[in-house]
């Protein structure tokens, strides 16, 4: 019953409609878990400074004298005393912009972690359509094995061709359907992997929109790389920087005295064997407290680590910017060339196509070149295959450039 009920939730939440894959993105970052899980921490950061902002809370005390103290107005029976300490000036603006800092950097780990979503949800959907689209080329090319067999065929039961002809050809076509049927194989992985990305039960249908590859812009338009300077995975470091020295500047105030003020008061009670001015009436003593941090190890401890951590993260920061640019000299790379394997597998493709469609006619005709026929499609076939891997490569090149560059999301 609950399988039913979330296969329908399912239909409901997608549609009949084929999901694209913008639609798939906005599935995913609303529902996987490592973008929740970091936005959580975000928010919980968050809490923490309204915490730090806070004043301590007042002190209240009460008393009640046993054997009462015994003075000129009266006999002193009970006592009440309440007072609040204040932080030296400017302690508490300092530790809430160290922990306002802290939730910034911990928001761009929230940044980071939806482009690396996004990233790997593109790239697994390529290589779904690279799937869905290598199918097709098997197809085609196992109907064009059938009629160049057919033809065969009819040519050895002439006698106008070897009977050789027709089992070379029976062996290549059963090479074909063996990988067609492997990479049909394939297909639950793949919706495993983005059902896994998106957050989606077994039980709710996975629809999506298979469109062509060519249909996606590979273009790039290459900025220059101390763009990477703002990258989320910079930005954190720098701001968990920029939080150490306001926690530096808080370690510095908490050396100094902290300030209380207070007020006692002390009920009297009258006295019955004389009559005195003002008998029984109650004490009132305002108070000021100051503390003394006379031992200043510790402050002096706080204030040396606040600046290692800022060294470290400023050392952090640059760390990731060298791996950023290493990243992206690697892709920029990887990017070149398969857009020159794009450039020259298609032209192969159309020239293979071209002498293919010649051998064939031949062949048909009289039955010229038969090596030269099996030869070639075995080459178109590898170089359609090795195109489109190409072009999918092509597309997870500007994805993965697009993420060094931070475009894959809006902040």
């Amino acid at each position: 019953m609950r399988t039913v009920f979330l296969s329908l939730l399912g239909l409901f939440a997608v549609g009949l409609n084929a999901q694209d894959l913008d639609s798939l993105k906005i599935e995913a970052l609303q529902n996987n878990p490592s973008v929740l899980s970091s936005y959580q921490l975000f928010e919980a950061e968050m809490e923490r400074v309204a915490q730090v902002n806070a004043l301590p809370d007042p002190q209240l005390s009460v008393g009640v004298f046993i054997r009462p103290i015994e003075t000129r107005v009266g006999s002193q029976v009970a006592k009440v005393s309440i007072s609040q300490m204040f932080p030296w000036f400017g302690t508490l603006s300092a530790r809430g912009d160290a922990a306002a800092l802290q939730a910034e950097a911990a928001y761009e780990v929230f940044l980071n972690r939806k482009m690396i979503v996004v990233r790997s949800l593109e790239s697994s959907y390529f290589d779904w359509l690279e799937w869905k689209e290598s199918l097709e080329i098997l197809e085609d090319d196992l109907s064009l094995l059938h009629r160049i067999l057919s033809t065969a065929e009819i040519r050895a039961e002439a006698g106008q061709a070897s009977l050789s002809d027709v089992l070379r050809l029976q062996i290549r076509v059963g090479d074909v359907q063996s990988k067609l049927l492997q990479l049909k194989n394939k297909e639950s992985v793949l919706l495993a992997n983005i059902r896994s990305q998106l957050n989606r039960a077994d039980s709710i249908p996975l629809v999506m929109d298979a469109s062509p590859i060519e249909s996606f812009d590979a273009t790039f338009q290459w900025p220059s790389d101390t763009v990477l300077a703002n990258h989320p995975r910079v930005s954190r470091f720098l701001s968990l920087r920029n939080s150490e020295a306001y926690r530096e500047e808080a370690a510095r105030k908490s050396g100094y005295p902290s300030i209380g003020i207070g007020l006692d008061y002390m009920a009297i009670s009258p006295r019955s064997d004389m009559s005195v001015p003002n008998n029984g009436r109650d004490a009132i003593m305002p108070m000021v407290t100051v503390s003394l941090p006379i031992f200043r190890s510790k402050y002096n401890s706080s204030i040396r680590e606040a600046e290692w951590r800022q060294s470290a993260y400023e050392s952090q920061s640059q760390k990731e910017i060298n791996d950023l640019r290493n990243e992206w000299a690697e892709v920029k790379f990887e990017w070149l060339y398969n857009l020159e394997e794009v450039r020259r597998l298609k032209s192969n493709v159309e020239k293979a196509t071209s002498t293919l469609r010649l051998l064939e006619a031949a062949y048909e005709t009289d039955g010229a070149d038969f090596n030269g026929v099996i030869e070639v499609e075995e080459i178109l076939l590898r170089y359609r295959l090795e195109a489109l891997s190409a072009k999918v490569n092509l597309l997870k090149n500007k994805s993965q450039l697009d993420y060094l560059l931070g475009r894959n999301i809006e902040r």
